[in-house]
């Protein structure tokens, strides 16, 4: 049996694999492609019952079969069910351990190629069959090495890595607050030390919990883009001595799920004066965990038969609320600065005006609504913030929307007052000449003078619609200036002509 060694190198997912081997032998060349396979297909990670198994219990590898013996096969099972004598061995800190390859150690065909094909192998097959390494605490991985041969004879071997699948990175120590410290409200802290990199499963979790909380007087907070951490004390923990934490919940280099804490005990929680600023109240949303939150239940009231007499209104507010919500909603009358954003819609018009106001939760003030057009019958208020909106009582989320109005009634089909700012427009002149009724000018014209009819006041006459419509590109709408929009142009142009400008009179008059 003639041996052919092939030596190279590669880097495969940031690691470099030393001294890949292949040999051909009874028309098999075996290549070890990439130990261990980090993004295995999830199919691959099931067993018979359709459960999900660890990486680390499976340690997958990939291995390249070519020449004229693999490419007789199109599945990596049938290619090892006719393939006897083909065995892996693993060598770990010096102890090695050796089995036969067959069917069963098959996650996946990864590819077939030109000469061969490629399989996703698994060391073991649906039980533990050897004792597995024990790794020294804070050790994250150790070389191995994997060698194949066909029978009794080394053909392929490589060295890669095994990952300790409890790894889980050292806590930082938490910075900027210390045993003893009081928070006041809210506070906020840096870290010492390297915080996990992840893929995070969900974002950091930040907690303030009294000695022995049953969770639902807990504070919570966020970590910002540059891991500089906020907690907002719940004010039900007010008085108590309180532990700060820090959790991230990542998957780790060998892609099991893991959890770091970070812990700083003997906080004291107190009362603070002032409200908690909207700049440490805005951004929890962005970063919010998914068990915690904080959510606004407005209490704005306003006179249903407001006098719209200036551009403004004021409106109560009656106590608004930050509700924490830790797996349900409780009411921690937290004092903090809300902003809120204001779009505000008059008589059905478009959207006239953004503004911006503020409030203050638990605090009961009037709130003026600036900036709102000069409505003659209703205005329409869309109130939103960073903070979600939730209705207790109606279990409704969203902005909310604030109607007032003299006459609800006015709601449908209530005239748009937006006034159209005056613009300079070239003058055209009226055509003159001879018509021809029959050319496709007049007849488009002739239906668009009947339209401009129905849409005309008693004031209106032929001639003044007709010429607004050629010099302008507008038409008096119920007593309303109205663009005739994208069809301007073409009626224009039509309107240009003597024929088309006649059509208009006369639909007009018909």
């Amino acid at each position: 049996m003639n041996h052919r060694l092939l030596l190279s190198s590669m880097i495969a997912l940031g690691l470099t694999l030393s001294s890949i081997q292949s040999v051909q032998a009874e028309g098999i060349t075996v290549k070890i492609l990439e130990i261990p396979i980090l993004n295995v297909k999830p199919e691959g990670l099931l067993n018979w019952n359709g459960n999900k198994i660890s990486l680390s219990f499976l340690e997958p590898y990939s291995v390249e079969f070519s020449g004229p013996q693999a490419m007789k096969y199109s599945t990596c099972e049938s290619f090892l069910d006719a393939t006897n004598n083909l065995t892996t061995t693993w060598t770990i800190s010096g102890n090695s351990e050796s089995r036969l390859i067959g069917r069963g150690n098959v996650l996946y065909t990864i590819a077939i190629t030109k000469t061969g094909i490629q399989c996703a192998l698994s060391k073991r097959v649906g039980v533990w069959w050897d004792t597995p390494y024990i790794f020294a605490p804070g050790e994250q991985s150790v070389p191995m090495t994997i060698s194949i041969s066909l029978d009794g004879n080394k053909i392929a071997e490589s060295t890669g890595v095994l990952r300790n699948p409890e790894f889980s990175q050292p806590a930082p120590e938490i910075a900027g607050l210390t045993r003893g410290d009081v928070v006041k409200g809210f506070a906020r802290f840096q870290f010492k030390g390297s915080v996990p990199a992840g893929p995070y499963q969900s974002p950091p979790e930040v907690t303030l919990c009294p000695v022995g909380s049953n969770g639902h007087d807990c504070g919570w907070g966020y970590l910002d883009e540059m891991n500089e951490g906020v907690i907002i004390a719940d004010p039900l923990s007010y008085g108590k001595s309180a532990t700060l934490e820090v959790k991230w919940a990542y998957t780790n280099s060998a892609r099991e799920n893991v959890i770091t804490t970070s812990k700083l005990v003997g906080l004291s929680v107190q009362q603070s004066n002032d409200p908690i600023p909207w700049s440490v109240i805005g951004p929890s949303k962005k970063f919010a965990h998914e068990d915690f939150a904080l959510i606004l239940d407005l209490q704005i009231y306003c006179n249903m038969g407001s006098s719209f007499k200036s551009n403004s209104v004021t409106c109560s507010d009656s106590g608004s609320r930050l509700y924490s919500r830790s797996n349900k909603f409780s009411d921690s009358k937290l004092k903090a600065q809300v902003k809120l954003d204001v779009q505000s819609t008059a008589d059905g018009c478009s959207t006239l005006s953004a503004d911006s106001l503020y409030l203050i939760t638990e605090n009961s003030k009037s709130l003026i609504f600036k900036n709102l057009g000069k409505p003659k019958y209703f205005v329409e208020l869309k109130l939103s913030s960073a903070i979600d909106f939730y209705d207790v009582w109606t279990g409704k989320h969203g902005p909310t929307l604030l109607s007032l109005g003299e006459n609800t009634s006015f709601y449908k089909g209530a005239k748009c007052h937006e006034v159209i700012p005056p613009k300079v427009y070239k003058v055209v002149r009226v055509p003159t000449g001879k018509v021809d009724k029959s050319s496709n000018a007049y007849k488009k014209m002739y239906v668009a003078g009947q339209n401009f009819a129905i849409l005309s006041t008693a004031s209106d006459t032929a001639n003044s619609q007709c010429t607004s419509a050629l010099q302008t590109g507008m038409i008096q709408s119920n007593g309303i200036p109205r663009h005739l929009g994208p069809q301007a142009a073409s009626l224009q142009s039509y309107l240009r002509t003597s024929s088309g400008f006649q059509g208009c009179l006369d639909g007009f008059g018909h």
